[in-house]
């Protein structure tokens, strides 16, 4: 009900208008009609009755949705709001008709994220590619997160593949933020080993430093090292594993090696 009344609101609003004329023309007549002593035939009399009517039944459910209801309240709904609403429905009409109504699928909403990373975030390519021939930002960081972060967190090799073909940069990084080869060794979904791979063979540095938000400095290869303690991996699974620790492994240590006075001081603080 809410998506319906949300991506039809513009529609909601003309009969709001519509319906406000219909009750004010009548009124208008019937003042005349008294000052004039004009004594019109019953049939614009019934003509006008029947306006007044229909611009009272077409103003109160509208006038109610818009501007009354605190449940829905989308008389404040941005058209990125709509959008979002939309996109996160899986409504994929009602996503198409707000962006040739103009809504950007960058632009933050009021619950905190943008479409386009949402959609991301969902694995959902068939949506990202719309947005995108939106004029979506295939880099737009919301906050401190980046679409292409988001799918590598979730494990979703083919959205990243996607993003990275469509222009996302491997190693682009809010402040304070992980890289998007960081998210995809330390993902929360299971284990893609291909997608380390992918990152790297689009250029991803193996060796990016993210800072969290305790200020402690990370790379990937830490982050993949601790996934391995977190369940039993099969025979598949171990050799894919050693194959991507080796490929990050190196970097590592020479990361470590370059700032071993920087590291000591940080464990004498500690």
């Amino acid at each position: 009900m809410q998506l319906t009344l949300l991506t039809h609101l513009s529609s909601l609003k003309v009969l709001l208008a519509v319906g406000i004329t219909f009750i004010v023309l009548p009124i208008i007549f019937y003042i005349i009609r008294k000052k004039a002593k004009l004594n019109p035939m019953q049939s614009i009399n019934n003509a006008v009755g029947f306006m007044l009517f229909l611009g009272i039944v077409m103003i109160l459910p509208s006038f109610y949705y818009v501007y009354l209801d605190r449940k829905f309240d989308i008389g404040d709904y941005s058209k990125a709001d709509i959008l979002y609403v939309a996109a996160q429905n899986d409504e994929l009409g009602a996503v198409k008709r707000m962006l040739k109504q103009g809504a950007n699928p960058s632009e933050p909403t009021r619950f905190g994220e943008c479409s386009f990373y949402s959609a991301a975030d969902r694995g959902d390519v068939e949506m990202a590619q719309l947005m995108l021939d939106h004029g979506a930002d295939v880099n737009f960081a919301e906050g401190d997160k980046t679409p292409l972060g988001a799918a590598c967190r979730r494990g979703y090799t083919e959205t990243a593949r996607f993003l990275l073909e469509n222009g996302a940069d491997p190693d682009y990084m809010p402040e304070k933020y992980i890289s998007a080869l960081n998210c995809a060794a330390s993902g929360d979904e299971g284990y893609d080993y291909r997608l380390i791979e992918l990152l790297c063979s689009y250029g991803a540095d193996p060796a990016s430093v993210c800072i969290d938000s305790d200020g402690r400095k990370m790379l990937p290869f830490k982050f993949y090292f601790d996934k391995s303690w977190d369940k039993t991996l099969t025979n598949d699974e171990q050799e894919a594993y050693d194959r991507i620790a080796a490929l990050l492994e190196r970097p590592y240590v020479e990361w470590v090696m370059k700032n071993a006075d920087f590291l000591i001081e940080k464990s004498k603080e500690q």
